[in-house]
C-alpha cells in the first residue's frame, strides 16, 4: 500500500458547491469518510446517501461525485487517496460502511500523522471545508516522526481488514491470519512506545507476547520492514530529536533513553541521520 503523492484543498464556496456536482475519475483508490452531515454520492451508475460516520472506498477509474441533499445544510468529510494492489479491496469497494469507534480512531490517527508530518495540512486549518488529503507534493516537516508513512498505511490496512472480515465474500481463515499479524505488529509497536524511556530486550518483548524470538522477529520484520530492535532504536532516535530541540545534552539524553553510553547514542544517532 502506498499513499498518493499530491495534496489539494477545495474551499467551501459557491464554486466548490458547483465543482462537486461534476463526476471525477482517478487512477487511485479513495476513502471517503463523512464526519458530519448528510450528502448524496454517485458511484458509477449507483446513487446512495451517506450519513455521519459512513465510509466508502472508491475503486480506481470509477466515476464518482458528492452532491448536496439540502443546500442549506453544511457537511464535513475527509478523503484519503492511496494505491493498493489486493483482491481484498474488491470485497469492500463501492459499499457504504459504518465505521465503528475504534475504526474511526485508526482513521483519525492517520490524519494526525499527516498533520504532524506535512507542512500546512489543509484540514487542520480549515475544518469546515472540503479537504482532499494527499501526500507527496507537500513538504515534509523536519520534525516529522520516522516511519510516519508506514503508520498511515498500517492504520488504513487495519480498517480495510476489519471491514473485509465483516463481508460475507471474504474467506475467514486466510483473512484472520492476516489480521492477527497486523494486530500483533501494532501491539508490539505500542509496547515499544510505552517503553521508550526504558531498556527493553528482545527476550522481554517476546515473553510479553508469548512468542518465540525467531517467530516474533520474523512476523514483525515481514509486516513492518524492520527488525524489532531496529524499530525500537528508530523510536528512541525520533524521541531524542525532540529532546535535542529542548537543549538537553547528549549525556542527559543517552541516560534518559537508556542507551549504554553517550558514545553509543552518538553513533546510533549519526547512523540514523546518514
Amino acid at each position: 500500500m502506498h499513499p498518493i503523492d499530491e495534496k489539494g484543498i477545495y474551499p467551501d464556496t459557491k464554486d466548490f458547491l458547483e465543482s462537486i456536482k461534476i463526476p471525477v475519475i482517478t487512477e487511485w483508490w479513495n476513502l471517503i469518510y463523512i464526519e458530519q452531515g448528510t450528502v448524496g454520492f454517485m458511484y458509477g451508475d449507483t446513487t446512495m446517501i451517506l450519513n455521519t460516520g459512513d465510509a466508502l472506498f472508491v475503486k480506481p477509474f470509477i466515476s464518482h461525485n458528492l452532491f448536496l441533499i439540502n443546500e442549506d445544510k453544511s457537511f464535513i468529510y475527509y478523503m484519503l487517496s492511496f494505491n493498493v494492489s489486493s483482491t481484498l479491496m474488491d470485497t469492500i469497494a463501492g459499499k457504504k460502511h459504518k465505521l465503528l469507534s475504534y475504526m474511526k480512531k485508526y482513521l483519525m490517527k492517520s490524519f494526525n500523522e499527516i498533520i504532524n508530518s506535512l507542512s500546512d495540512p489543509a484540514y487542520k486549518n480549515y475544518p469546515s471545508k472540503r479537504t482532499n488529503i494527499f501526500l507527496k507534493r507537500s513538504i515534509i516537516k523536519p520534525t516529522a516522526q520516522m516511519c510516519w508513512q508506514q503508520y498511515i498505511c498500517q492504520y488504513l490496512e487495519l480498517i480495510i481488514i476489519e471491514l473485509a472480515r465483516k463481508s460475507p465474500e471474504t474467506a475467514t481463515v486466510g483473512l484472520q491470519k492476516t489480521y492477527d499479524v497486523k494486530r500483533l505488529t501494532a501491539d508490539v509497536i505500542n509496547f515499544l512506545e510505552a517503553n521508550i524511556y526504558k531498556k527493553t530486550t528482545i527476550s522481554e518483548i517476546c515473553k510479553n507476547f508469548s512468542y518465540s524470538r525467531s517467530r516474533l522477529s520474523e512476523l514483525f520484520k515481514v509486516d513492518c520492514g524492520y527488525s524489532i530492535m531496529e524499530y525500537y532504536n528508530l523510536l528512541k532516535i525520533s524521541e531524542a530529536k525532540k529532546l535535542i530541540s529542548e537543549n538537553l545534552t547528549f549525556t542527559q539524553i543517552a541516560e534518559m533513553l537508556c542507551f549504554s553510553s553517550e558514545q553509543y547514542f552518538s553513533r546510533v544517532l549519526r547512523n540514523a541521520l546518514h
